[in-house]
């Protein structure tokens, strides 16, 4: 088994690694129909598989004077334009997911005797892919 230390997978938002990352997570699920009929056997229900969608959330230590840190994303949330998105080891040679998105929200928190941090959404639109650097 080739288990992944976490650390070595991070995010990259129109061609740019996310800054002082701490945390992303990648999100897929498809769409469940159902397909129960009067006809169905013992009363069970049946289910056709839809659309698949996704969505990758990203954390991180808020840095103003970082590039694709928070202040950055802002900027792509309020272009509004879909974004190129890579999830994955950032290393070469490895295989990525690659998918387009639109930013779907910025956090920015500052707290009181803490770090302050800063947490994008991401709402992914269309195929997901396999890639590789």
């Amino acid at each position: 088994m080739a288990l992944k230390n976490g650390t070595d997978i991070q995010l990259r938002i129109a061609g740019t690694w996310v800054a002082a990352e701490t945390d992303t997570s990648l999100s897929m699920a498809a769409d469940m129909l159902d397909a129960t009929t009067k006809a169905s056997a013992s009363a069970a229900k049946e289910y056709l598989v839809g659309e698949t969608g996704g969505t990758i959330t990203c954390t991180g230590l808020y840095d103003p004077s970082q590039t694709q840190g928070g202040n950055d994303i802002i900027t792509l949330l309020q272009a509004r334009a879909v974004v190129a998105i890579v999830w994955g080891e950032a290393t070469t040679a490895v295989k990525l997911f690659s998918c387009s998105g639109f930013i779907s929200g910025v956090t920015i928190n500052g707290p009181k005797n803490d770090v302050a941090s800063y947490s994008v959404d991401i709402q992914i639109t269309g195929v997901v892919a396999e890639s590789s650097i």
